[in-house]
C-alpha cells in the first residue's frame, strides 16, 4: 500500500483518539468516518488491475466480438471457439476496447474459451456460450467493476 493511503488511515485515527479524550461523541464520529475511509481505500486497492473480457457473436453471427469491460489492459489474449476448431490471438485490449474476429461461416451455437492476463501477469480464463439466438450477457445487477473477486 502506498504511503499516502497509510497516512489517510493513520491521521484520522490519531485525531479520533485525541477527540475521544475531549468529547466522546465527536471522537466516535471521527472514528467511524476513518473506518469508512479505510474500507473504501481497501476496496479501491482490490478493484484495480482487473480486466474483464466478454465474448459474443456479431449480429449476423459471422464473427466473434471480444470486449474488455474491466478497468485494466488485457494482454496475451487467446480465444478458442469450440467445437469449430478455431483459435486466434487478440492484440492487447485497453479498457472498453472492442476487437472483432470475422469467420467465413455462420455460427449457430458454440463456446468461446478466453485466456488472458493483466498487467501484473495474473492469468484468467473464462468460458462464454455463443448462440445466434441467445440473450445478451449484460447483467443489470452486476457491479461496474469486479469487487472482492466477484464472478
Amino acid at each position: 500500500m502506498e504511503r499516502k493511503y497509510i497516512a489517510y488511515i493513520i491521521i484520522p485515527l490519531i485525531v479520533s483518539i485525541i477527540l475521544l479524550m475531549v468529547n466522546l461523541y465527536l471522537g466516535l464520529i471521527v472514528l467511524v468516518i476513518s473506518i469508512a475511509l479505510g474500507m473504501s481505500i481497501f476496496i479501491m486497492q482490490d478493484s484495480g488491475f482487473h480486466p474483464e473480457l466478454v465474448a459474443k457473436l456479431t449480429d449476423d453471427s459471422k464473427g466473434v466480438v471480444i470486449r474488455n469491460r474491466g478497468n485494466s489492459t488485457a494482454r496475451h489474449i487467446h480465444v478458442s471457439i469450440v467445437p469449430l476448431n478455431i483459435e486466434f490471438d487478440v492484440p492487447d485490449l485497453d479498457e472498453e476496447s472492442v476487437y472483432t474476429f470475422d469467420i467465413n461461416a455462420m455460427i449457430s451455437t458454440a463456446k468461446a474459451v478466453v485466456n488472458y492476463e493483466n498487467k501484473k501477469g495474473e492469468t484468467f480464463s473464462k468460458i462464454y456460450p455463443l448462440s445466434a439466438l441467445g440473450t445478451d450477457d449484460d447483467d443489470l445487477l452486476k457491479p461496474m467493476f469486479p469487487l472482492f473477486k466477484w464472478k
